[in-house]
């Protein structure tokens, strides 16, 4: 999975975010990894299942990364705890 560094986004708590396609019919759609700064340093990883590619794509687009994440990604996804 490409991992995208969180540079840019406007997100003081997106450290990074990668997404990979999962085989599918029909639409496209992947696992969304986001990687979360935490306390004295230390990240959170989560992935958000069935993602689908039209919303990665708006995620590389938007002008903040936690807040596309908050509003689009969070109350729409599944969601699993890695790290």
């Amino acid at each position: 999975m490409e991992r995208v560094r969180a540079l840019n986004s406007n997100s003081g708590n997106v450290v990074s975010y990668g997404w990979e396609e999962t085989p599918s019919q029909g639409t496209a759609v992947g696992t969304l990894s986001v990687e979360f700064a935490g306390r004295m340093g230390k990240t959170s990883v989560y992935e958000y299942l069935d993602v689908t590619q039209s919303d990665w794509r708006d995620l590389l687009q938007s002008h903040s990364a936690g807040h596309f994440i908050n509003e689009r990604i969070k109350p729409n996804y599944p969601v699993r705890k890695v790290q």
